[in-house]
């Protein structure tokens, strides 16, 4: 079924549904970056973690290699036995120093202003406002927009990343095709 797409949509498909997957597992105040600095993943007795929680660490990541944000590595090629994480291509694409990080578009759709319409999506069918955004801020998207400076400038960065990768991969996947 899948065959049939071309390899820079399949990438561009593939990136969004893994972010749209993992979408409520993410706290958004967390910064992806620690992940960045350690490239095979360090050993677990080395992670700022409380010691009573450390024990849930590989359980954690059994589930962040299943998600495809990491993969299994080995560390060494002289022991067989020891194996550590990298990151994916998705995964890449959170670091802030990636050219094409979809970081500040991620953290958009994650702040509550964005995702508070979300527990209104009931409300709005029962009555007349526009959109559930309306309905949980009283106002359009862009008349919230023009009166708070933090949802004007998070969500012009958001758009930003996410022109920077749509437009890398039209120029570099789809060149002659267009």
């Amino acid at each position: 079924m899948f065959e049939e797409i071309p390899p820079s949509d399949a990438f561009l498909l593939k990136v969004r549904l893994t972010l749209f997957s993992v979408y409520h597992s993410l706290n958004p105040r967390c910064d992806p970056q620690p992940w960045q600095t350690h490239y095979p993943f360090p050993a677990y007795s080395s992670l700022p973690v409380h010691p009573a929680k450390a024990r849930c660490i590989p359980r954690l990541m059994r589930l962040l290699v299943h998600s495809g944000f990491f993969a299994q590595a080995k560390i060494s090629e002289d022991d067989d036995q020891e194996e550590g994480y990298v990151l994916t291509s998705a995964s890449q694409l959170l670091l802030k120093d990636n050219p094409l990080s979809v970081t500040p578009f991620l953290m958009a759709m994650l702040d509550p202003i964005l995702t508070r319409p979300w527990h209104y999506v009931s409300t709005w069918f029962l009555n007349d406002d526009p959109t559930p955004f309306n309905t949980a801020h009283g106002r359009t998207l862009w008349e919230y927009a023009g009166h708070e400076p933090k949802l004007n400038d998070f969500f012009n960065e958001a758009m930003a990343s996410d022109a920077r990768l749509v437009m890398h991969v039209l120029i570099n996947e789809c060149e002659g095709s267009v």
